[in-house]
């Protein structure tokens, strides 16, 4: 596999500590990474084209790095552009066939939201509202009620996101966690309110339960 050679020049919208962090994070160099995020934790967020220092960490080979700075408390969920939080970082590794790499993400990813690729039928079956389907894959296997996406989101953030009441309801007695936070830090109940993704029927249907915290 050919070795990436970062060709960069840079971005006049960045301070110098921040690009000597995205070049650092680009050609491995730990002394440098530390010293930078040890100095200023908040370089880690700066952003080239929607991307972090660990999206070029990822994408060079460096898996040291990507540990150092998912240690160090790195988000790719604070992006703003949604699609290249987490979900960006694993198919780039992919890409490059960085086995290294993907079982330090996914890792980071269960500890973070309870990430579990096996989200998929249950996520497509609340989209569909089919309470039935919902109902018989939840009591197949029960783990499904709490596990994450990509994005952190369990099957009670899509359920809210859809506007599911009755589907809600039904989890809440599975037991899904009300006050999960997925990776952008959002809750179920934080949804619940938003003006964007907010339901008042999908709000009452949870604090009917009195389980905000």
């Amino acid at each position: 596999m050919p070795k990436f050679k970062p060709n960069m020049s840079k971005s006049p919208a960045l301070q110098d500590d921040a690009w000597q962090l995205f070049v650092a994070a680009a050609h491995g160099d730990a002394t440098i990474v530390e010293r930078l995020i040890a100095a200023d934790p908040e370089l880690m967020h700066h952003q080239i084209w929607y991307e972090f220092p660990i999206h070029f960490a990822v994408r060079a080979g460096h898996p040291n790095i990507v540990h150092m700075l998912l240690e160090a408390g790195t988000n790719p969920a604070r992006c703003n552009f949604t699609y290249s939080s987490w979900q960006s970082l694993l198919p780039l590794a992919d890409d490059r066939g960085r086995d290294d790499i993907r079982p330090i993400l996914v890792a980071e990813m269960q500890k973070r939201f309870n990430y579990c690729p096996d989200y998929k039928p249950l996520w497509d079956a609340i989209s569909k509202n089919d309470f039935d389907e919902v109902s018989a894959l939840i009591s197949r296997d029960s783990r499904l009620v709490n596990i994450g996406d990509e994005h952190g989101n369990r099957a009670i953030h899509w359920a809210v996101l859809a506007r599911r009441i009755p589907i809600i309801q039904l989890l809440l007695d599975a037991g899904a966690d009300i006050n999960a936070r997925r990776a952008d830090l959002q809750s179920p109940a934080h949804i619940s309110t938003s003006v964007t993704t907010g339901s008042e029927r999908s709000m009452r249907a949870i604090r009917k339960r009195n389980l905000i915290r």
